[in-house]
This record gives structure tokens, C-alpha cells and sequence, in this order.
């Protein structure tokens, strides 16, 4: 059988001599499997519909769900990618309009762009089944950008589509305003489930909660529907999420339709990033659209830069990336779905199901992070039916090399559990003081639906012993962060234009946007001028040169509180919460061959970024700290000692499973009588991520050391697949390295010296004046002689 899209793709592939192939593998099609919609007790306007419209019946999953969600079970479809799950949320939406006079229904996106995505499907829909387009307002979108029409939507909206930072700062935070739509409230859709995850999905699930808590307050129990097409232990994350019990109908149950794929595996000999610009640039020259996945919004902005203007001037390439105004991302969307814009350089925020057409193929630059990323970008091809290719290109970093010598390992990994913390300290005052305004009354909070965390947290209130400004604060919505641990974005100012260029968090600005830089947006180039602090605004002039700058950052980390800790010779792990601090030096800006043009000392005004969350560490001491670093060949043990931790950092996945890396940071804090090397959570407060490396630094680092000695670059400098650092030009000693390992890993397999684990309520604020353990860490009384976990002797000051 012919496979025309499939065969341009490998041509293409073919004509870059640097990119080969290390797995290669044919996802055959497969037809529907169908079910006829006639046993759904369902409107007949609505049965009439189905019947027209799906002829071959619906796909079996899709029965499935809508007859659970119909019979009142909260519902989630875990089906694969273009299963035709939204479907299975509109329906009984739907069917509850044509029903009751009076039902209402809410849908909840992640992004404004799904919403944007379904309401016209919504309105389609509404047409074919009453043969009229829906009254004004009857379906709409409530996600920021009505403000002229909010007062009609609320009064005549009968379906919402919103997302959760509206639901949270624009609808819960107006209890008395929404009373009849929240009474009459029938159905609740959560799309795209797997990305309310790590600080996004912790708050989220306080935000469903409280949208749980009011509803039942105005006399209604919703039916909540969800949908993701890459989860694992969906049931349990979606308890975590909202504190209901779910009917998942699974990937068995799947009844899709599905087209040809074809997958490859690449590694080449250039840049893994150049590698996937020329093969985007050659697949755009062979008519073939495609995404083209970066990992990072920074790498999507430079690939563009770097792609020649004669291919540049026709707009047939673009950038898609958060941060980008709403107007700019829709025209990109539109423009995809015309076959005007071919390829698109993105971030993961095209991962989800936006409708953009039929695309022929997938880019991914690096290996995707987690395997749910893998699998919803693999997912953008081979919809309804139609074939498509996925090429993964992999970086040069060890865990991109571990992966392309043990493929099959790689392809064969479930996806993994997702992290939700419902006992981050932060989220739950913020969410709890939201929820009191809402409940009127501390005595009227419904502590069933909210859960024992907050419970406890409300008892730690009346004792007097949890307090935070939220709680006084007249401006308690405007404070909960959401999204970001700061919740205060920039907007980037353009000298002279009007409207804003876009917005960054202050985490990215450090990196991105800072004084004196050159940032880019949508392949143009700009100079940040200053940033206004008390505006929340960057200022910007538009950049003629082709330079580029590059920022020192430099960090720290302080232990604030020990919650578990394990000695063996000369080594300690500990669990923790710390305060990582980052901090601006300085600034080089670079022509394009590299060559320095200007450096910029010092911090340019602007203040450090300081993240309390939880780590854990690793603590090389006296006397093997001295033993090791006198067997180093080169003898400068820093650069070792931070090889090692970025590659702890880099290969924690492999080990824990594959986790989102925007998650997690890896630092090393070396002194001249030992060396710390940290795993954090990159979260406000944390999300348990980090803290299972406690259980697990010796098989880490056996990983790390299978690495280095099992790479063939040959050479004892290494490579980026190794111990060559693709940030750094300095060099270290894959021997050296190997010593480094040799000498600690063999301690893991020995009986430790001591082992405490601390009682620690994590929802109480940490002191920064507390008296700690010079030893151990644990915490002490002020007037503490001995410490009581470990017997060392404290001295006074």
C-alpha cells in the first residue's frame, strides 16, 4: 500500500547526511470499532443528530462514556490522542440544554486556545441539532478577554467555557453574581486532565474543590466529565484533583479509528538543534507540514532566528510559544489550519488537541521530557485516519545517549504517575482564605469536599500556630498564584507601540529578559532597556544586530528544615526543605561566531529569585572529601563535583521515572572541606518530587558512573554525552570522575551510621532564626544542650 506523506518524509530525512537512524518503527492503521447510538436514553433532537452525523454509529469508547456520564458517574476517557473525546463531554451538555430549561454546563480548559478550539464545535453542534445557531451568549467563552460582555454571559450563558484561572479569579471569587448558573449547574468538563500537574495542578486541585464546595452550597452536585489521552492511574490522579470517585473508561475500551505512523529515533553528528531546523526547513520544502518541538521557548525563538530569510520572508514558518499574545497565537493557529504557515516552532503548549488541520509530521528536538509528552506530540499526526510521521532527534546529553542505545527501553516505559501535593503550605492558606470569603463563614466551610488538609490547616488557625498575610489580605484572589509560584508576570513594552509584546515570569526574565539583554519574540529581535519593577513592566527597543547575550546566574542553597537523614562514612543524605536563591552577575553579549563583544558586571538593578521548596542532598565529608580529591589527575575537584550533580540531575528520570525537567534542578555548593550536591523541586513549597532520590542516591549514581564509562567518544575530556557540559567550555576528567564515583558509591552497600527520620508538620512555617544541629541538621530547642536525634554537643555562640 502507498504511503505518499510517509515516503516524502523519509526523502527528506535521506538528504541530511548528518542524521542516522537508531529506531525505526511502522504503527499499522486501524479501522473503528462502532457502536450505534440507539440505546442512549437521550433527547431525541440529540439521538437525531447522532444518528445523522455518525452514520457508522459512535466509537465504542465513546458510548461508553457518554452512557456512564448520562447515568450520573463521574466520568474519565483515557483514550489515546484523536479518539474524539470531546465528543463524549458535549453530548450530555447537550442533552441537558434540550431537557431542562434551565441546565447549565462548564467546560474547563488549560489554555484559552482549546476553549477557543471547542466553542466553535460547540456552536456547530447547536445548529445541527436545534437546525439555529445558539442564541448570543447561550454558548461562550469566559476566559479574560469578554470584559464588555460579562454580565450578559452570566445571566444568559447556558454553556461556559473557561479556564481555571478565571474560574478562580473571576467566577468563585463572585459567589452572589453566579447563584443561578452554579444552581442549575449539570455537568462540569475537565479537558486535557494530564496537565493539572507539579504547582499548576496542586492549585488547580484546590480551585476544583471550592468550584465542588459552591455548587453544592447554591443546591446542585454536578456530573463531572474528563478527558486525557496520556495518563497513567487516571482514577487516582483525578481523585487527587477534584476528591471524587471516577468510571475510566481506558485505552481498552478504545473504538478509534487510527492512521499510519511511522516512527524514528535520530542521532546525528551536528547540533541536535541545527539538525532539527534543516530537517523542518527541508520538510517545508517538500510541501510537508509539521510541528516542530523545542525544549524550551528560548531554543524555539533561536531556531527560527536561525533559519535563512529567503525561507523567513514568506511567513511559512512561525513560533507558537507561551508568552506570545492571544491575537498573534490565534492568527498562528488559523493559519496552520489554511496551510499558509507549514511549520511552526513550539513549545509544549501545541502538545494539546487544538484542531490545526490535518499535519503530516512531528519534530521533536531532544527527547520530550516525560513519555505523556512523548505521546501527545506523537499524537498530532495520524489523526482521523490520515498517516504521518514522528521524528525524535536526540539532544547531546546522557540521558538523549542512554535512550538511543536502549530504544526499545525507552518506547516500551509507561507513562508516569503525575505529582500533585495538596499539603504545599502556600497554595493551601491562599486556597483556604479564598475559600473562606467564599463560604462566608470560617463554620460553613465544607471540610468533606475541601479535604483533611484543609481541615487540619484550619485547626492550625484557631491554635493560633499557621498564619499568613493572605489571610488578611482585601486582595486574596489577585494573590493565589495559579500558574507561577510569584503569580506577578512582566509585560513586554515595545518603545513606542501600544499594546504589549507579550508577558514573562520573573524565573524566565532572569534568564530571558533582564537589563542589557537581546530577547527574542517571533523571530524579531529586541534590547531590553530596563525593567520597571513597580510596573511590572519590560521595557524594549527593537535590536539591529545579530548578537546575542548570554547571563551569569549564580546560586545558592540554605537548609531550612530536615525531614529525613542517613550517615555512612564520610557520606550524608538528607531531606529537606531549602531555599534556593538565584541571583543575576553579570552579562556577555556574543556576535554570532562566538566572539565576546561587551560584558555587563553585576546584577543590572535587579533583585535575586528566591524559591523556598524541598531537595534533597548529597554530602561528601572529612576525612573521604580529602581522600578523593587527592586522586583527581587534574587536581581541581570543583569541576567534578559539578559534573557529577548535572548529571544526577539529568539522569534522576531514568531512575524515578520520567518527569517534567522544569520540575526539578540539580546545584552544587562546594567548599574547601566538603561538597553538597542537591536535587531540588523547581515549585514553591515543593511537590515530593526530588525527595524520592532519598531512597535511591546509590542507584543514581551508579547510573551516573554507567554513563561515563560506557560511553565511545573515546576521549578522557568526554563528550556532551558524558561529562562534557554543552553550557561550559571547561573541561573535566571522565577518570577523575569515575574516581569521584568509585570512592562513594561503594559506602551506599554498607550499614549506615545513623538514621532519623524528623516529625515534621510541613504546614507550619519554617523559622529562619531556629536553632539547628551543626551535625545533623535536625531542629532544636533554644535552650538545647545535646541534640536529641544524633547526641552532638551544642555549642553556645
Amino acid at each position: 500500500m502507498a504511503h505518499p506523506v510517509i515516503d516524502m518524509a523519509a526523502a527528506s530525512l535521506a538528504r541530511i547526511s548528518e542524521l542516522s537512524i537508531a529506531y525505526e518503527n511502522d504503527h499499522q492503521a486501524a479501522p473503528g470499532v462502532y457502536v450505534q447510538p440507539d440505546q442512549l436514553k437521550i433527547d431525541t433532537k440529540v439521538q437525531s443528530y447522532l444518528r445523522r452525523c455518525y452514520p457508522q454509529g459512535l466509537f465504542r469508547h465513546q458510548f461508553d462514556a457518554i452512557s456512564a456520564a448520562l447515568s450520573g458517574q463521574h466520568t474519565l476517557v483515557s483514550t489515546p490522542t484523536s479518539s474524539g473525546k470531546s465528543l463524549v463531554f458535549s453530548i450530555p451538555a447537550l442533552h441537558a440544554l434540550a431537557t431542562d430549561d434551565n441546565a447549565t454546563a462548564m467546560f474547563i480548559y488549560p489554555q484559552k486556545a482549546l476553549a477557543n478550539d471547542q466553542l466553535g464545535k460547540l456552536e456547530g453542534m447547536y445548529n445541527a441539532i436545534w437546525n439555529r445557531p445558539p442564541a448570543r451568549f447561550l454558548i461562550s467563552r469566559y476566559d479574560g478577554g469578554d470584559r464588555d460582555h460579562r454580565r450578559e454571559i452570566r445571566e444568559r450563558g447556558r454553556i461556559i467555557l473557561t479556564n481555571p484561572d478565571m474560574l478562580h479569579l473571576a467566577i468563585l471569587s463572585n459567589s452572589k453574581l453566579w447563584a443561578t448558573f452554579m444552581r442549575n449547574l449539570k455537568y462540569v468538563v475537565i479537558d486535557e486532565a494530564h496537565v493539572y500537574r507539579g504547582m499548576f495542578g496542586s492549585s488547580v486541585s484546590y480551585v476544583f474543590r471550592r468550584l465542588r464546595a459552591m455548587a453544592k452550597a447554591h443546591g446542585a452536585n454536578p456530573v463531572f466529565v474528563s478527558a486525557s489521552a496520556t495518563i497513567k492511574q487516571g482514577h487516582d490522579h483525578l481523585k487527587l484533583l477534584t476528591g471524587l470517585d471516577f468510571n475510566e473508561i481506558g485505552p481498552e475500551r478504545d473504538g478509534s479509528m487510527k492512521g499510519h505512523r511511522r516512527i524514528y529515533l535520530l542521532k546525528g553528528t551536528e547540533h541536535y538543534w541545527q539538525l532539527g531546523r534543516r530537517l523542518t526547513q527541508t520538510l517545508v520544502e517538500s510541501d510537508i507540514s509539521c510541528l516542530t518541538f523545542c525544549g524550551s521557548r528560548k531554543v524555539a525563538e533561536l531556531l527560527l532566528d536561525d533559519v535563512p530569510e529567503s525561507i523567513r520572508r514568506d511567513d511559512r514558518i512561525k513560533v507558537y510559544r507561551a508568552g506570545i499574545a492571544t491575537e498573534e497565537r490565534e492568527q498562528i493557529e488559523s493559519d496552520l489550519k489554511t496551510g499558509k504557515v507549514k511549520a511552526v516552532f513550539c513549545t509544549s503548549a501545541l502538545e494539546l488537541g487544538i484542531d490545526i488541520g490535518a499535519l503530516n509530521a512531528v519534530v521533536c528536538v531532544g527527547l520530550p521530557p516525560t513519555m505523556m509528552s512523548l505521546w501527545q506530540r506523537a499524537g498530532r499526526v495520524g489523526r482521523s485516519g490520515n498517516e504521518g510521521v514522528i521524528f525524535f532527534i536526540a539532544a547531546d546529553t546522557p540521558i538523549d545517549s542512554y535512550y538511543v542505545e536502549h530504544p526499545n527501553e525507552l518506547f516500551a516505559r509507561e507513562t508516569e504517575p503525575l505529582a500533585i501535593n495538596l499539603q504545599n503550605r502556600r497554595l493551601l492558606c491562599h486556597h483556604l482564605a479564598c475559600a473562606i470569603d467564599e463560604a462566608g463563614e470560617e463554620n460553613l466551610l465544607d471540610f468533606e469536599i475541601l479535604g483533611p488538609h484543609a481541615r487540619h490547616a484550619m485547626d492550625l488557625r484557631h491554635q493560633n500556630r499557621l498564619n499568613h498575610d493572605v489571610f488578611y489580605s482585601g486582595d486574596k484572589y489577585s494573590m493565589t498564584p495559579i500558574r507561577t509560584a510569584d503569580n506577578q508576570n512582566y509585560e513586554l513594552i515595545v518603545d513606542g507601540q501600544e499594546r504589549a509584546l507579550g508577558d514573562i515570569d520573573y524565573w524566565h526574565m532572569l534568564r530571558e529578559a533582564y537589563p542589557k539583554a537581546i530577547y527574542l519574540h517571533s523571530g524579531r529581535r529586541y534590547r531590553v532597556t530596563g525593567v520597571l519593577q513597580s510596573r511590572k513592566e519590560i521595557k524594549l527597543t527593537i535590536e539591529r544586530s545579530r548578537n546575542r547575550t548570554i547571563p551569569l546566574i549564580l546560586k545558592s542553597v540554605k537548609i531550612r528544615r530536615p525531614r529525613r537523614v542517613i550517615e555512612y562514612s564520610g557520606l550524608k543524605v538528607l531531606d529537606a526543605e531549602i531555599l534556593v536563591t538565584e541571583s543575576l552577575a553579570g552579562v556577555s553579549e556574543k556576535k554570532p561566531d562566538g566572539t565576546t563583544v561587551q560584558k555587563y558586571e553585576g546584577n543590572q538593578n535587579i533583585g535575586p529569585y528566591r524559591l523556598p521548596t524541598e531537595g534533597v542532598s548529597l554530602e561528601i565529608c572529612q576525612p573521604l572529601f580529602l581522600i578523593i580529591n587527592g586522586s583527581f589527575r587534574d587536581g581541581m575537584p570543583r569541576p567534578v563535583y559539578e559534573t557529577i550533580t548535572r548529571l544526577m540531575g539529568s539522569l534522576f528520570p531514568v531512575i524515578l521515572g520520567p518527569c517534567d525537567t522544569q520540575d526539578y534542578g540539580a546545584f552544587c555548593d562546594f567548599k574547601d572541606t566538603r561538597a553538597i550536591l542537591y536535587l531540588y523541586d523547581q515549585v514553591h513549597d515543593g511537590i515530593e518530587l526530588t525527595s524520592q532520590a532519598f531512597e535511591h542516591m546509590g542507584r543514581l549514581l551508579q547510573t551516573v558512573k554507567d554513563r561515563i564509562s560506557t560511553c565511545d567518544c573515546g576521549v578522557d575530556k568526554g563528550c556532551f554525552r558524558c561529562v562534557r557540559n554543552p553550557d561550559d567550555d571547561a573541561e573535566v576528567s571522565r577518570r577523575d570522575c569515575l574516581q569521584l564515583l568509585n570512592g562513594i558509591i561503594p559506602m551506599f552497600s554498607r550499614e549506615p551510621q545513623n538514621s532519623q527520620t524528623f516529625n515534621v508538620d510541613v504546614l507550619l512555617e519554617v523559622s529562619e532564626s531556629a536553632k539547628q544541629c551543626s551535625k545533623c541538621r535536625a531542629p532544636l530547642p533554644a535552650a538545647a544542650i545535646f541534640c536529641m536525634a544524633c547526641g552532638e554537643k551544642i555549642l553556645g555562640e
